[in-house]
């Protein structure tokens, strides 16, 4: 946020206050896996502050003026209520366009969703101003089964496909998406300071969405073809694009996977220079893909955990053979782990087995969505640093970006409170350049907090390779371990 913020004060000194304005808010934070949106409410606060210092040592007409003219339509509707036109503030004004503007999340499960909207909706809360609509930036789809920019979805249409070589495909993606991200950012830019403008945001929304339904389709097309349901081939005409994308294969992938298509949802972040988000922040789930038995019966039967293996086995088989309807949902269960195993082995290409595990797969999905020169911040499983499936994801961490790491050991729970106490982990950050930084292991908050006061150790790409084959960076204890 410090260099995009630098960026808009070279359009003041250049005397260009327009673009300084138009610009301001063109900072894009991602959570793709949100939950009820705990990470986003916190990179609001954090986006807010530094904005709001920026707004003070420099004039941005365009901004400031649209931040009275919210702050009038709020005092005017409250009337002669004062204590709530006290209330009406710079930060509070800010933290709402922030949420508007620049946020975004995703989540597999619509219910998270609706909490993360109200958990937003709550903490950017402005007397007198109306809620805003969130629905374009915090959507509910699956951040890893959808397609995460155009050239990948060309690419799996159109195979021995020659870059820079425009077919059509690219024409018709190019201009319903660039009709869609206009929509969007007007849709963005609108104050929506009433409910008259608030249900015009609605509208235009949902005319971005029908503006790009045909690329969403044909993104659809490209998510069977990578799940194995469809067969590539050119498609020299609109009228095959037509038969193409109207397949029963192509509803069933969508309808199966609930894709997050990056380019569709959010053209005005896919669509610009060095496209992506600036920021990727977030929590992702560590469970495994495939279907582990005994994970699905113990929700069913709590006593299953307890049991010593081999009975353990025995007590799974009479389950299966006296609980129809579960055992109709674990072979369903089956059915989807099996079809999203498939789907990863064609498209994540940073995975080192099939045995794949979702923190692994968000892990190459965050490095696929962020910007050149954006950052990803994460909390991540001990196994991102040691273990030899991790190794694909290591490298590209550590030679296309600068990885920091802070391990974790969660000794009273002291970092999270449902997980075991004795868990590794370890907070990431990446960066431009390359390489990384370790901090000694924190097993509290307080030897948390302490370490931008505590020596680190800095490793170069050459510097891991001498130290292992895999890449393996180095956890230590003590800030006195690597002395």
């Amino acid at each position: 946020l410090t260099d995009h913020l630098g960026r808009i004060a070279g359009f003041l000194s250049e005397g260009d206050p327009s673009a300084a304005a138009r610009e301001f808010f063109d900072f894009r934070v991602a959570d793709l896996a949100m939950g009820s949106g705990h990470f986003l409410v916190a990179a609001v606060d954090k986006i807010e502050a530094l904005m709001r210092t920026f707004l003070t040592e420099h004039s941005v007409p365009g901004v400031t003026e649209e931040l009275l003219r919210l702050a009038a339509v709020a005092r005017d509707a409250l009337g002669t209520d004062d204590v709530a036109k006290s209330e009406v503030d710079e930060v509070g004004l800010l933290r709402r366009q922030v949420a508007r503007r620049c946020i975004y999340g995703l989540d597999i499960n619509p219910m998270a969703v609706e909490l993360a909207r109200l958990a937003v909706w709550i903490h950017t809360f402005v007397p007198g101003l109306p809620m805003s609509n969130l629905d374009h930036g915090l959507v509910s789809a699956n951040s890893l089964t959808g397609i995460f920019g155009i050239d990948q979805a060309l690419d799996a249409l159109q195979p021995g496909r020659k870059p820079g070589h425009i077919m059509l495909f690219d024409e018709i993606l190019m201009d319903q998406l660039a009709s869609a991200r206009d929509l969007l950012i007007d849709v963005a830019s609108a104050s929506e300071a009433n409910k008259a403008e608030v249900e015009e945001g609605a509208r235009m929304l949902a005319q971005a969405r029908q503006a790009a339904d045909t690329s969403r389709r044909i993104f659809d097309a490209a998510l069977a073809v990578q799940a194995g349901d469809l067969s590539p081939g050119m498609l020299p005409d609109e009228e095959s694009l037509a038969r193409l994308i109207q397949r029963d294969e192509v509803e069933a992938a969508s309808a199966d996977f609930k894709p997050a298509h990056m380019p569709y949802l959010f053209p005005e972040v896919f669509l610009r220079d060095k496209p992506g988000f600036d920021v990727l922040i977030g929590n992702p789930p560590w469970e495994k893909v495939r279907h582990e038995p005994q994970q699905f019966w113990v929700v069913r039967d709590p006593g299953l955990h307890s049991l010593p293996a081999a009975k353990r086995t025995e007590r799974i088989a009479y389950l299966r053979a006296t609980r129809t309807v579960d055992r109709l949902e674990e072979l369903q269960a089956i059915a989807v782990s099996d079809r999203l195993t498939n789907y990863f082995s064609r498209a994540f290409h940073l995975q080192a087995s099939q045995h794949y595990d979702l923190a692994k797969l968000f892990a190459e999905r965050n490095l696929d969505l962020v910007r050149a020169t954006g950052t990803v911040g994460l909390v991540m499983p001990q196994a991102l640093l040691v273990l030899g499936g991790w190794k694909p994801i290591r490298e590209v961490m550590v030679t296309d970006h600068h990885l920091v790491v802070a391990p974790l050991r969660n000794t009273g729970g002291w970092a999270f409170e449902n997980v075991h106490p004795q868990t590794t982990m370890c907070v990431m950050t990446l960066g431009p350049g390359s390489g990384v930084t370790v901090w000694p292991a924190s097993s509290s908050e307080a030897a948390f907090s302490s370490l931008p006061e505590t020596p680190q150790l800095e490793l170069s790409v050459d510097d891991l390779r001498e130290l292992s084959d895999e890449l393996n960076v180095p956890w230590f204890e003590s800030p006195r371990d690597p002395l």
